[in-house]
């Protein structure tokens, strides 16, 4: 699988970009640029694009063939993996549910994911990738951090992007062909077992205990005594 990458100066948002009918007679297509003006999270939350750093959409037509409620595992996992090349070795880097990549518990990288659809059937699978290299937002200093603050090595953005692109070749087969293998390793690189977190289920904040990932995807948290199963909330 050769995913063709493209360097932009600006655009509004990459996972905006990559739709476009320009890119749309390649299978596989992954897009990069300087800036973004609008980019965004999950939640539709607002990605602050400072310069310097990582804005990458990448797109997938028919590679995922089934388990696409697990991509965003897979996706965690080569970020994650790709970033852990450069930091030094005493640092924790974990990553916390579903897909954010944490340096000593503050937010270095996040991942976005989308799907286009065609009838009942997942035509695109869409990967967006935020990584902090240069700086993170100082509205959020206190709980995101940025990637050369724990690196020593000379770190080429480019370099790191395509060390990306070549481990999705890697994880989507096993994505598509072995689930169990996937979810085993996502919880390696996790956030501890009984980890103390909040969460928002609904508009409620509540507090509970981590307690891993379940092979359907849903995330086992501790709340009074009783471990609840749950496949969409939010994490503080």
């Amino acid at each position: 699988m050769s995913i063709p990458l493209f360097f932009m100066d600006k655009v509004d948002s990459t996972m905006n970009e990559v739709k476009k009918n320009k890119y749309s007679h390649y299978n596989n297509v992954a897009l990069i640029a300087k800036k973004q003006t609008d980019g965004r999270g999950r939640r539709k939350k607002k990605w602050i694009s400072e310069i310097g750093n990582i804005f990458l959409s990448i797109k997938l037509k028919k590679r995922i063939v089934k388990n696409h409620h697990l991509t965003s595992y897979m996706a965690g996992i080569i970020v994650h993996d790709s970033i852990k090349k450069y930091i030094s070795k005493y640092k924790n880097i974990s990553i916390k549910w579903p897909n954010d990549i944490i340096i000593n518990n503050k937010k270095v990288a996040g991942i976005l994911i989308e799907f286009i659809s065609s009838g009942n059937f997942i035509t695109d699978v869409i990967i967006g990738i935020g990584v902090n290299i240069k700086s993170n937002p100082l509205i959020l200093k206190n709980s995101s951090t940025c990637l050369l603050k724990h690196s020593k090595i000379n770190l080429k953005i480019s370099e790191l992007v395509i060390y990306i692109l070549n481990e999705v070749k890697f994880w989507v087969k096993i994505l598509n062909f072995n689930n169990k293998l996937l979810i085993k390793e996502w919880m390696k690189r996790s956030i501890k077992i009984n980890t103390k977190i909040q969460f928002y289920h609904g508009n409620k904040l509540q507090n509970g205990k981590y307690k891993g990932v379940h092979i359907d995807g849903s995330i086992k948290i501790l709340v009074n005594k009783k471990i609840t199963n749950y496949f969409n909330l939010e994490l503080v």
